[in-house]
């Protein structure tokens, strides 16, 4: 049993629970390379660089659409990614790329408690908005 449920909707691509792909997992992240002195002095700021947001989820009606916009090179205006549990949380990346796509065709175990092929996907963006309860908290 899951302990959330996480969805991506992208314009134009139609996953199979309500038009949005279901995701087994996800991760994504920032890095922020900090320049310290080293007489011990205080550190500076760096320059911060976001990583791809990166999901699995089973291969689906949505599968050969994200190969062929990966193929492609697809800019997609938005993509959203709902988690929906103690508190729901939105994330939103703006002027979007499919980097990568991979399936894996060996049968993975699910959140579900079922086995199933997966796909693995990146997506790169220019721009990110985080929501909780329909609050804005950070934008970058």
């Amino acid at each position: 049993m899951a302990l959330f449920d996480a969805f991506l909707k992208i314009e134009g691509i139609k996953g199979e629970i309500k038009g949005e792909i279901g995701l087994e997992s996800f991760s994504w992240g920032l890095s922020n390379s900090i320049s310290r002195n080293v007489d011990g002095g205080g550190a500076g700021a760096g320059k911060i660089a976001f990583q791809d947001f990166h999901f699995t989820s089973k291969l689906g009606s949505q599968s050969p659409d994200l190969f062929l916009h990966a193929a492609q090179g697809t800019n997609f205006a938005n993509a959203q990614l709902t988690i929906n549990g103690q508190r729901q949380m939105t994330v939103s990346f703006f002027d979007v790329f499919i980097s990568e796509y991979k399936e894996d065709l060996n049968f993975q175990p699910t959140v579900d408690g079922g086995a199933s092929p997966l796909e693995s996907v990146s997506l790169n963006f220019a721009k990110v908005e985080i929501q909780v309860g329909g609050k804005i908290t950070q934008k970058g």
